[in-house]
């Protein structure tokens, strides 16, 4: 990021879902009674999006309730929260649908 001007700051940016319930899979036991395995019954999940500052390194975090564009939206205006003085904020997205919405535009 050396030929960014320094009133100028870029961010790579990515969100990711964090299941909440045990993950279940395969396990060896004797012949006989089952193993009890608790659960909550419900699939619940909180979503991160996060930016890296290209220059220093440093991240911005955002917790929500699901990946999507509600969430995704808090991200940039906390980045301008971040760089008030910033004159251009470049963010690097991928190609995930929530950031094509309107809200977003």
């Amino acid at each position: 990021m050396t030929h960014l001007p320094t009133s100028e700051v870029a961010v790579w940016e990515d969100e990711i879902d964090i299941p909440l319930n045990p993950k279940l899979g395969q396990d060896w036991m004797l012949r006989g009674p089952q193993k009890p395995v608790f659960t909550s019954g419900k699939s619940e999940k909180r979503s991160l999006a996060g930016a890296q500052d290209a220059r220093t390194k440093d991240l911005i975090v955002i917790e929500g309730r699901r990946k999507d564009t509600a969430s995704f939206v808090l991200l940039p205006w906390e980045l301008t929260q971040r760089y008030p003085r910033a004159k251009k904020i470049h963010v690097d997205l991928d190609s995930s649908a929530i950031h094509t919405t309107r809200p977003v535009r």
